[in-house]
Order: structure tokens, then C-alpha cells, then sequence
């Protein structure tokens, strides 16, 4: 499976871990993500120059998926006080833009 492009709505690596998008609630709408560099009302440490960089989490309350080793799509910390987390509701993509680029401007060599 091929990793999307920054600013991407959906999810096109296997567990989101790619996802750049700009969700801020949970599936069904249940809950309002909360910033990952907030440590209240749940303590975490993902709020780091590490996750930031190689997983997009940062001053932001978007869903991500820091996790991939654990985690099988995007998720939050919401901002309600008895649910730590929940995932996100982050559709799939078809193919990425890469993949796109990659069929148009290398098409595979006609055979004779």
C-alpha cells in the first residue's frame, strides 16, 4: 500500500498512519478532538518533536494515527472528561497522488 501526500483527506496507508487531513471529531460526530500538545483533561506522551515530525501530530487537534504499530486508523484524545480517546471517521482513499503521477507519466512499456 502507497502513503498519501500531505493534505490529503483521506487514508491511503494501511493503518492512516499518513493521514493529514483536518478531522476534529470522532466517528459519529460523538466527540470533539483535543490538541495533541494539550495534556489536559488526559495525559499522554505523544506531544513530542519525534511524533510531530514522523506522524503529524503538533499544536493541532486534528486526528493521526501516532501509533500504527497498535493503532489500524486515525485517532483522537477528545477534550470530554470520561473518554480518554476514540477513533476518527476517515474515509479511504482510492489511490494517492503518487500512485496517480506514477500510472500517467510512467505507463507501463508496450509490448511487441
Amino acid at each position: 500500500v502507497s502513503t498519501q501526500s500531505t493534505g490529503s483527506s483521506g487514508i491511503n496507508a494501511e493503518y492512516g498512519q499518513d493521514y493529514r487531513g483536518y478531522r476534529t471529531r470522532t466517528v459519529g460526530n460523538s466527540y470533539n478532538c483535543n490538541d495533541w500538545y494539550s495534556n489536559f483533561p488526559h495525559p499522554h506522551s505523544y506531544d513530542n518533536n519525534y511524533n510531530a515530525e514522523h506522524y503529524g501530530v503538533g499544536h493541532h487537534r486534528f486526528c493521526r494515527n501516532p501509533n500504527p504499530g497498535s493503532d489500524n486508523r486515525p485517532w483522537c484524545y477528545t477534550t470530554y472528561f470520561f473518554k480518554r480517546w476514540a477513533y476518527c471517521d476517515v474515509p479511504k482513499c482510492e489511490f494517492s497522488s503518487t500512485d496517480y503521477f506514477e500510472r500517467k507519466h510512467h505507463p507501463k512499456a508496450s509490448s511487441n
